[in-house]
């Protein structure tokens, strides 16, 4: 489970280890699912919203998250360089995200890959 606080900017997406976990479960196999707000803050997001709209707002920059511990961050960043670096765990786990809030919004009872990402090139 991933719980955001806000769709846009979460403060999810800003810690390191919380990325690098999406990306992990990916990597397995599972996928994410999010807990968010019941109403956004800014009304924005709803049933109608847009895979284009989320894809535009929901960001991941690994490479600027914070990690509470300094071995942490450089043994996730060794880990994410030796998986295809920072560009590709970004994609990836904003996908995941994407994916994730469309089937939280749609409240669909789901397979377990029925809105699993593809796998980037």
């Amino acid at each position: 489970w991933i719980v955001m606080d806000d769709w846009r900017n979460s403060l999810y997406m800003t810690r390191l280890w919380c990325v690098y976990e999406a990306y992990t479960a990916w990597q397995h196999g599972i996928t994410c699912q999010v807990i968010m707000p019941a109403q956004d803050s800014h009304g924005e997001l709803n049933a109608k919203t847009t895979v284009k709209e989320l894809d535009d707002k929901i960001k991941v920059k690994a490479e600027d998250a914070k990690a509470s511990e300094p071995a942490d961050k450089k043994f996730i960043t060794e880990e994410i360089n030796k998986g295809g670096g920072f560009d590709r765990v970004n994609k990836i786990v904003e996908m995941q995200l994407c994916f994730a809030v469309v089937a939280a919004l749609t409240e669909k009872k789901r397979e377990p890959d029925q809105f699993a990402p593809p796998v980037p090139e």
